[in-house]
């Protein structure tokens, strides 16, 4: 068992270079590499294909999500199927161990802005691992929205401790837009969440589309999405320089901006 990387600010962030590259776990994970991409757009076997857009959205227009997600044109919601994936966050915490997590700002609004947003994120995810019983194995951070494959403890709420996550980063972003006089995204985000779902909400949107992990193949394909998800986005064409995600720690032997589980814990 390898013990997590420490991690360190992304300004000591550097690139894999030749031969430094190693698999997330020889043998199993090296030779479901191909399987990976092959199911990198695939959800449980049938995912809809995403646009290669950024989902840094303007004027709190939103990126085409798959076919789970519900989709707002113009403030309506779409309808969606009921079905495993739609689960609230209560009821797929009672059977399931791992989960695939999405927490996006309301109406994709960009709110991420600079160093110091990011790094309320990973403060906040660091105090989560230390002190609510999570367990990540794999995370992307963006401009408006992240990623996560991660575990908890029994004794521990996965929809509290969520809740709790999203409140405190929430107030902390929000105070830090007012320092930073962004009355623009203030305004959107206020406006943005009278008109939808998320009208109780400050900053996140109310749903985080929790997916459990049933499968190896389910895992390595989440595991992958987020590692590469910068680069499916276009907001840059090296994901090695990249420093928000979990590529680094999968594959690569420097310092790391967030420690995180080995995934080949899980299989």
């Amino acid at each position: 068992m390898q013990a997590r990387r420490p991690a360190t600010s992304h300004g000591e962030q550097q690139s894999c270079r030749p031969g430094e590259a190693r698999p997330l776990r020889a043998g199993v994970l090296a030779c479901t590499a191909d399987v990976v991409l092959k199911a990198n757009n695939k959800v449980a076997g049938q995912e809809a294909s995403n646009p290669a857009t950024a989902d840094g959205n303007v004027a709190g227009q939103e990126a085409k999500q798959p076919a789970m997600v519900d989709n707002k044109v113009a403030g309506q919601e779409a309808k969606q199927p009921a079905n495993i994936f739609m689960l609230t966050l209560k009821e797929i915490e009672k059977d399931n161990n791992v989960f695939f997590l999405t927490i996006k700002s309301i109406d994709g609004l960009p709110i991420l802005l600079n160093k110091k947003y990011y790094q309320i994120i990973l403060n906040s995810l660091e105090f989560c691992q230390g002190n609510k019983g999570w367990k990540i194995y794999a995370y992307t951070i963006l401009i408006n929205h992240l990623h996560l494959v991660l575990s908890i403890l029994k004794e521990f709420s996965l929809s509290e401790t969520v809740s709790n996550f999203k409140s405190y980063t929430a107030n902390k972003i929000l105070n830090q837009l007012r320092l930073d006089k962004q009355s623009n995204i203030l305004d959107s985000l206020h406006k943005a969440a009278n008109r939808t779902k998320d009208r109780k909400s400050k900053l996140w949107r109310r749903d985080c589309y929790p997916k459990a992990i049933i499968s190896e193949k389910f895992l390595l394909q989440k595991v992958k999405y987020i590692d590469l998800n910068a680069k499916k986005h276009r907001l840059i064409n090296d994901i090695e320089k990249y420093p928000y995600t979990s590529y680094h720690n999968h594959y690569c032997h420097h310092k790391v901006v967030l420690a995180i589980e080995e995934v080949g814990k899980l299989l």
